[in-house]
């Protein structure tokens, strides 16, 4: 497995948002995750990659809580899952009730100013669709406002399972500019590397059921 980028990583400092100790996880009698450690730092951005079927998705279940394993997951602090499915994060009718909704349930307060919102709005070119059904927008539609509506909603920690799959280059671009307005910890799970050497912190390769650091992605 190798990786198109290559960049160094950032180091990250401060206190624990998630401790993974002992993690294993199966499915049907076949072992898919094999007593992974690791600690993730306070506002520190990771990327895990791996094959398809290494177990990417699976550990980000188990962090959020939605995957039986084995060992012990702490999380400090809210999470969020950023489905695959943009459309089952979805809980209103229209983009704008949408984001009134992230208003009135942000953990904390780091995208509340309206004026700001609505210059993010205008940068994804989702500021003429406030009135559209989230359902009749395009898939890179819903993508750019999903991450938009939990960079509003703030919790400590986020889970980005593809965010980035559809989406041309500038709108990658604009969406990392976004989520480095955000202050969560944030793991992605993404095969787009491009752009990603602006935000992320540390990686890691899920290979043979077992979770490897990386000093560096090349």
């Amino acid at each position: 497995f190798r990786y198109r980028n290559n960049f160094h990583l950032k180091q990250a400092h401060g206190n624990p948002r998630i401790k993974i100790q002992n993690l294993s996880v199966g499915f049907s009698n076949r072992l898919l995750l094999d007593n992974l450690k690791t600690e993730i730092l306070n506002q520190e951005n990771v990327l895990i990659s791996g094959e398809n079927g290494s177990g990417k998705s699976t550990l980000l279940k188990s962090i959020a809580g939605l995957q039986k394993y084995e060992g012990k997951i702490k999380r400090y602090g809210r999470l969020s899952l950023a489905f695959q499915n943009s459309s089952d994060s979805f809980l209103k009718t229209t983009v704008d009730e949408e984001i009134q909704l992230s208003k009135k349930k942000a953990f904390n307060h780091y995208l509340d100013d309206q004026r700001q919102i609505e210059r993010w709005l205008k940068k994804l070119s989702l500021d003429k669709l406030l009135e559209s059904s989230v359902y009749t927008l395009s898939g890179g539609e819903q993508k750019k406002l999903q991450i938009l509506l939990l960079v509003i909603q703030a919790p400590e920690i986020v889970l980005l399972d593809e965010p980035f799959s559809g989406l041309d280059k500038k709108s990658v671009l604009n969406l990392i500019s976004l989520l480095q307005e955000s202050r969560s910890t944030k793991i992605f799970i993404s095969h787009q590397l491009f752009g990603l050497d602006k935000i992320i912190s540390s990686a890691y390769l899920i290979k043979n059921k077992k979770l490897i650091k990386m000093e560096n992605i090349s």
